[in-house]
């Protein structure tokens, strides 16, 4: 277990606790959870970091097509990358490259610390980053509050007096949906991100 997953359990749980560590209940309580906190904190293991979908899938290919390789072999590969090229290899012996596009990043060619994260994620693991999913409804007040989704079984967009996400109907949307559907950026439709998801 690494410190991202100790601080979670121990901030979801502290609520929880049945315990304190004094006499007054309440006193006791938060300084005894801020007493852990603090000393989890201290921790000096590595977190791992959190790539992109593409990152990662640019990661394990790389990995996949340098297998036979050792780690500190692979850990070069990746630190010769992105010196006025692109981040990219081939497998075996094809012509294609495999290219971590630059248009991913769209403020800047590639961010400041990807090679740091690719090379932590080597070396201590990764984890994806979740894509964000948005609901819609319509924007005009007279509809109230009416949901788009779709029914999952006939393929089919609907509407909806609440926001689903179950076997039978969706509507949580990635942002690519919602441009391929024209909902991003139409004044006719309110888009909110889903929180706690």
């Amino acid at each position: 277990m690494n410190k991202q997953e100790v601080m979670k359990i121990l901030t979801d749980t502290k609520h929880d606790y049945e315990f304190c560590w004094s006499n007054d209940f309440r006193t006791g309580f938060t300084e005894g959870i801020n007493c852990s906190l603090k000393a989890i904190n201290q921790l000096n293991e590595p977190e791992k970091p959190i790539l992109t979908k593409e990152e990662a899938e640019w990661l394990e290919g790389l990995k996949e097509a340098r297998s036979k390789l050792p780690k500190i072999q692979l850990i070069y590969f990746i630190v010769r990358q992105g010196w006025g090229y692109l981040f990219e290899y081939k497998e075996g012996y094809e012509e294609a490259n495999h290219v971590l596009k630059p248009q991913l990043y769209p403020d800047e060619v590639y961010p400041h610390d990807l090679k740091e994260r690719l090379l932590n994620a080597v070396l201590y693991g990764y984890e994806v980053e979740k894509e964000k999913l948005y609901t819609v409804k319509f924007a005009n007040e007279d509809f109230g509050t009416i949901y788009i989704g779709i029914f999952k079984k006939f393929n089919k967009l609907g509407i909806s007096s609440l926001p689903l996400n179950n076997d039978e109907a969706k509507s949580w949307f990635t942002e690519d949906e919602l441009k391929r559907f024209k909902f991003w950026d139409n004044p006719a439709f309110e888009v909110d991100e889903v929180k706690g998801e």
